[in-house]
């Protein structure tokens, strides 16, 4: 199953010590990206995650974010072990949903 990592709200300060438009918040969806499966099942787990406080020479201004720097700070915040157990999440939603014990 293909799952996609979402960005859904970027909360952000407008001045942190010296640098403006901080980001602090990202909230975030996994869920199926095939739209094959998307056709008949919806699976998704969101979460919102804090970041640490911004440093002057590795800042991102809020906009220059791209996605996927934004995915992978989500990804950083989390941890392997706790994406790797929302992506198992998400799909065994679908399988769930495929075998006929969960409905939605």
């Amino acid at each position: 199953m293909a799952l996609k990592w979402y960005v859904s709200r970027i909360n952000k300060t407008s001045l942190e010590d010296s640098l403006s438009n901080v980001c602090k918040e990202i909230e975030w969806v996994v869920s199926e990206d095939d739209p094959a499966i998307k056709e008949n099942y919806e699976a998704y787990k969101l979460g919102v995650v804090t970041l640490n406080s911004a440093k002057s020479d590795s800042f991102i201004p809020f906009e220059s974010l791209t996605l996927d720097e934004c995915v992978l700070w989500v990804k950083n915040v989390l941890g392997s072990s706790e994406v790797t157990a929302i992506e198992t999440d998400v799909n065994n939603q679908i399988s769930e949903q495929k075998a006929g014990t969960i409905t939605t």
